[in-house]
């Protein structure tokens, strides 16, 4: 039986205080063949596979398996942490990739 592993991923920085940020929980298992799967809670396998060689961290591989699936689920890419022309929370300013907008200059 496979062993279902847990990863969790920040998908929105903390922006101050009282802001938490969020996260998203993935999971995935390896089998035998070093091959990382990525699967729903219940081990139903998602789509994504990909095989891990010597020296790869499995949990930083999924981590980054689970935020490409939610980046692209959002409409988003990896350059940017959400999808184009949306205004940023912060200061209603729009965003400029992936840093808050008061870090951003103008």
């Amino acid at each position: 039986m496979r062993e279902i592993k847990s990863v969790w991923v920040e998908v929105r920085a903390p922006s101050g205080l009282g802001d938490c940020g969020a996260a998203e929980e993935g999971w995935y298992y390896v089998d035998g063949d070093d091959v990382l799967t990525m699967t729903d809670e219940d081990g139903r396998v998602t789509g994504a596979s990909e095989r891990l060689t010597a020296g790869m961290n499995e949990r930083a591989v999924a981590g980054a398996m689970k935020r490409r699936a939610w980046l692209a689920e959002q409409g988003a890419s990896e350059r940017f942490s959400r999808p184009a022309g949306v205004a940023s929370p912060l200061l209603g300013r729009r965003s400029r990739g992936s840093l808050p907008g008061y870090l951003c200059r103008r």
